[in-house]
This record gives structure tokens, C-alpha cells and sequence, in this order.
């Protein structure tokens, strides 16, 4: 007897209380993996801000909120997760005349756990625009919350098209 063959493998559940079912997962005969439900979270700056060690990165705007999973609030500038897991945390920036120093911490819960950026120290004269980024992986428990801060007083350009942005991802 032969199995029929299907070319994808996919994967259904229901909402909690509903009878109907949606596709959570497939994995198509290439082998490529898509979770549409998988969060993902993007956060824009738009206009100037300034940040320091005790003022956190305002973003004016979430171009993505998918899954729901990442309670953003522009008005704290916390970014807080409701599943337990890993988490990719990307950010990008640009700076106004900011001398040479481009670090910014990303903190959980208050507390600085990384800095990203870099110090250009021993340059003579100082540098304009000088942008920045990098990525960590954080695991995190449900509830815990993101903040960005300034390793010192510096201007964050916001601009169109972007110029500084965060994104946070749901690895698992």
C-alpha cells in the first residue's frame, strides 16, 4: 500500500475556546520553516531624542507587533514580554555631533546587561553622525521588560527613511 505524499508539513491548533483551527507551522518540501504566529516586535525612532544612563531611548512608533507576544509601551519606552524563552534583540542608531562615543545599554528589568556601540576613543576632534549597531540574544522570564539607554548624554537621530530602529524576536 503506498502513502500519498504531501509536499508540506504542516501544523494546526485551535484557539483557546474556538473549534476552529489555524496553521501554526509548515515546513515545505524544501525544508524552509515558517511560523507565521512566531513574535516579532519592531520599534522606530522618527525624531531626535536624547538618551543617558537614566533616560531611556523613547521610540515614537511599532511598525510590527506580531503574536502579541511583546507588550510595547512608547510612553515608558519598556518593551515587555509575556512568554518566557530566548530573545534576538537587533538595534541600530545614528548619532548628532555626539563626540566619539556611540554606546547604548540594553537593560532588563532596569538593570544594564549589554552595551552595543562603539567608543572611538584617542581620535582627535570629534565625530558627526556617527551610527552604530549590534544584536544579543537574551533569555528571559514571562514579565521581564527591555529598555535602551545611553552610556552617557547623547542624541539619537530619528529621520525618514529610518535611521535608528529596534527589533525584538521570539527565538523559542
Amino acid at each position: 500500500c503506498a502513502l500519498p505524499i504531501s509536499t508540506n508539513l504542516l501544523f494546526y491548533t485551535a484557539p483557546s475556546g474556538s473549534t476552529s483551527v489555524l496553521e501554526r507551522m509548515r515546513i515545505d518540501s524544501s525544508g524552509r520553516v515558517t511560523m507565521p504566529y512566531q513574535p516579532a516586535l519592531v520599534a522606530v525612532v522618527t525624531s531626535n531624542k536624547t538618551v543617558n544612563g537614566s533616560i531611556s531611548l523613547a521610540f515614537d512608533s511599532i511598525t510590527l507587533n506580531r503574536g502579541n507576544s511583546t507588550s510595547a509601551s512608547l510612553s515608558n519606552s519598556r518593551f515587555t514580554v509575556s512568554i518566557a524563552g530566548c530573545y534576538k534583540v537587533d538595534l541600530f542608531w545614528f548619532l548628532g555631533s555626539s563626540g566619539n562615543d556611540s554606546a547604548l545599554d540594553i537593560a532588563v528589568n532596569g538593570s544594564s546587561v549589554y552595551r552595543l556601540g562603539t567608543n572611538i576613543g584617542g581620535v582627535s576632534g570629534t565625530a558627526s553622525y556617527l551610527g552604530s549597531g549590534g544584536g544579543v540574544i537574551l533569555n528571559l522570564a514571562a514579565n521581564d521588560y527591555i529598555e535602551i539607554f545611553g552610556s552617557g548624554t547623547k542624541t539619537i537621530l530619528g529621520s525618514s527613511p529610518v535611521h535608528s530602529a529596534m527589533s525584538i524576536s521570539f527565538l523559542g
